[in-house]
């Protein structure tokens, strides 16, 4: 994160909005930085808006029995860059629609 100094910097440059990225970090230090944003904006005498980015599904693979690396030798005899084929994860399917005033509890319009 950029601290106060910095955040007060591009505040007064002419930013209007900052974009915090939850992926990423921690919730004291997302707190921290909410509260850079808000005490810079105010000693400039301005407002700031806040756009949070939520995380994201993760995917997850599960477990492997290996405890070293994975290496898959590819079929046709490449390999990716890092010499290594890339493990595949199949998610979930994308969830059904939510329409305008529709419970939470409904799966389809």
């Amino acid at each position: 994160m950029a601290g106060y100094a910095q955040t007060r910097t591009l505040l007064a440059a002419g930013i209007d909005v900052v974009r915090l990225n939850m992926s990423h970090g921690d919730h004291p230090l997302h707190d921290t930085t909410y509260l850079d944003i808000r005490t810079a904006a105010a000693g400039l005498g301005r407002d700031a808006g806040i756009m949070v980015n939520l995380q994201g599904p993760k995917i997850r693979l599960g477990r492997f029995s290996s405890t070293g690396p994975i290496i898959w030798p590819s079929a046709t005899g490449s390999r990716s860059p890092s010499g290594m084929r890339r493990a595949l994860a199949r998610s979930a399917p994308p969830p059904s629609p939510v329409c305008p005033g529709m419970p939470v509890s409904e799966t389809r319009c």
